[in-house]
C-alpha cells in the first residue's frame, strides 16, 4: 500500500495479537474510513468497513438508505 500510495500518515503495523490489542483498545474499528448507522439512543445500529458513497457503490448506498429509512420508522 505504502508503495503504491503517497501517505503522508502514520501506519500501524504490527503481528496480529498486537494489533488485535490495538484494535480493541480503540473500540474496535478495524478500518479506516468505517461508516455507522447510530440510533437516537445512541446504540450502533449498523457499521460498514469502509465509506458508503453513492457513485462508488450505488448497491451499497441504496441498502444504506433503507436501513436508515428502517431505522427511522422503528424509532418513532
Amino acid at each position: 500500500f505504502v508503495k503504491s500510495y503517497q501517505v503522508d500518515y502514520t501506519l500501524l503495523w504490527g503481528d496480529i495479537s498486537t494489533m488485535n490489542k490495538i484494535t480493541q483498545s480503540y473500540g474496535g474499528v478495524y478500518a479506516l474510513p468505517s461508516s455507522f448507522l447510530i440510533g437516537k439512543k445512541g446504540d450502533i445500529l449498523w457499521s460498514h468497513p469502509g465509506a458508503i458513497l453513492k457513485d462508488y457503490d450505488p448497491q451499497l448506498f441504496a441498502q444504506f438508505v433503507y436501513k436508515i429509512d428502517n431505522a427511522l420508522k422503528q424509532e418513532e
